[in-house]
């Protein structure tokens, strides 16, 4: 064959070669470019959805270090469940610096449906005079735990009372309260 005939087959060959090599190769990549931006934009879109939440998240971690001291005065109105201790040391110490004759009994109760927590509930008889018992009766209201009165009956003293040395204008209060306990 001549040169000229063996380059002209061979330059027909290399082309065919590169067409093939052009559908094989860069058409599909060509196609894949097109596709690209669109997933580049639902990327995007994606990472300024990741950036919000995130954003979201430290505003929430803002707030919660915020009102993280108001939670934790919340958690302390909560009485202890296995051991109200405190609490009964708190409803004493009240009465003594009311001048009042306190005796604590718990009640056993079934808890309300409509009671979010759990509760201790409590009867207190008290003695003294009027206005200590409404000083006591503010203190434990105002007091460090989350208190309901549910019940309060107010009536003079008997002899009996008045012959153990009370005196004759005291009162006899008693009164029944829920305690919100943890």
């Amino acid at each position: 064959m001549s040169l000229k005939k063996e380059i002209i087959i061979i330059s027909i060959v290399l082309f065919i070669i590169s067409l093939a090599l052009i559908l094989i190769f860069i058409i599909p990549l060509l196609n894949s470019i097109k596709h690209n931006p669109m997933e580049l934009i639902k990327v995007k879109k994606d990472l300024e959805s990741f950036q919000n939440i995130t954003g979201k998240t430290e505003d929430i971690k803002n707030i919660y270090e915020e009102v993280k001291p108001d939670l934790e005065k919340i958690d302390n109105l909560f009485a202890k469940l296995e051991a109200p201790i405190d609490l009964i040391k708190f409803f004493q110490a009240t009465a003594r610096e009311n001048n009042l004759s306190i005796n604590i009994s718990p009640i056993s109760s079934e808890r309300d449906p409509k009671d979010y927590w759990d509760n201790l509930t409590f009867r207190l008889s008290l003695i003294g005079s009027y206005n200590n018992f409404m000083r006591f009766l503010e203190k434990i209201e105002n007091g460090p735990y989350l208190i309901e009165d549910k019940e309060m009956s107010i009536k003079g003293l008997t002899q009996t009372e008045i012959s153990l040395g009370y005196f004759p204008e005291d009162i006899k209060a008693d009164l029944t309260i829920k305690v919100f306990v943890k």
